[in-house]
């Protein structure tokens, strides 16, 4: 794999940690049960990328006419830019020992929740175009572990770290909704003399009837934006559907993207869509 392919498919994969490593800020449980769940509930998710020529709705990856009928994917997913599958799998347990010690929180250890996974990756198409070029059998690369998040919902204190502040206790989510409704996800505040600092606002932006692998539900669906100040700019993270006593069903993001390699000093431009949608769920009340 080249890097332009290792660096979109790291794209890919950070679209997970959107949703997690980039909001670990805790939330309590006892706040938000219909949309977390408690210890021991496991949702599934199967992650689809795919990706386009930039302004287009042309694949990005060319794939020439004698290896089309030797991938895995067919013509459709092929047409439709699929270059990455990948299967998530999170479970809730009670925080441990150790974070609940370094974050120093002020309720008693069994309020809060944390959040692990691991992912498995199903398909790459780059590799595979790769593996048949070279006359091999194409393997999927594996799975990884992903970090934990941690969970609290009461707005308590801010916390210094390293020279920064970070806000560990915004809201993740709601337990009571309402279209309009927006917080603030996410909180960092750099207390030096550079005056920089990142948040990420969620708002309600409607209920809909979403479809995805596990079924059809009318699902809450949530905007993310995260703004970054010194200098001012802002990204948009795409939206997040959540449903009650089932938690996210469907998050989506489709940006037009571009991705600078060091070795050449070239930057690509694509179309990216990433779609995570819920496949099974085992919900604990």
């Amino acid at each position: 794999m080249n890097k332009l392919n290792f660096a979109i498919s790291y794209l890919l994969l950070c679209f997970l940690f959107i949703s997690c490593s980039h909001n670990s800020n805790p939330i309590e449980t006892k706040e938000s049960p219909d949309y977390l769940g408690s210890v021991g509930t496991k949702r599934t998710y199967k992650i689809t990328g795919s990706l386009f020529k930039y302004g287009t709705s042309e694949p990005y990856y060319f794939v020439p006419d004698s290896l089309v009928s030797k991938l895995s994917i067919d013509t459709t997913q092929l047409k439709n830019g699929v270059c990455s599958i990948v299967t998530y799998t999170e479970t809730i347990s009670q925080i441990s020992d150790i974070y609940y010690t370094s974050w120093n929180l002020p309720a008693p250890r069994n309020s809060y929740i944390q959040v692990g996974g691991f992912q498995t990756f199903v398909y790459d198409l780059p590799n595979e175009i790769e593996s048949l070029k070279a006359g091999k059998k194409y393997l999927p690369s594996g799975w990884a572990s992903m970090g934990d998040i941690i969970y609290l919902n009461t707005v308590d204190a801010l916390m210094t770290v390293s020279g920064s502040t970070t806000c560990p206790s915004v809201p993740y989510i709601k337990n009571i909704m309402k279209i309009g409704d927006s917080w603030i996800r996410y909180k960092w505040i750099d207390t030096s003399a550079l005056k920089m600092g990142i948040e990420t606002i969620a708002q309600v932006v409607g209920l809909e009837t979403v479809t995805v692998l596990s079924g059809t539900f009318s699902a809450y669906k949530i905007h993310l934006v995260t703004y970054h100040y010194n200098p001012n700019y802002s990204i948009d993270y795409g939206y997040e559907y959540y449903v009650p006593n089932v938690g996210l069903v469907l998050k989506e993001l489709d940006e037009e993207a571009e991705q600078w390699d060091s070795s050449t000093n070239v930057t690509s431009y694509f179309h990216r869509i990433v779609k995570r949608e819920l496949v099974s769920v085992e919900y604990v009340k």
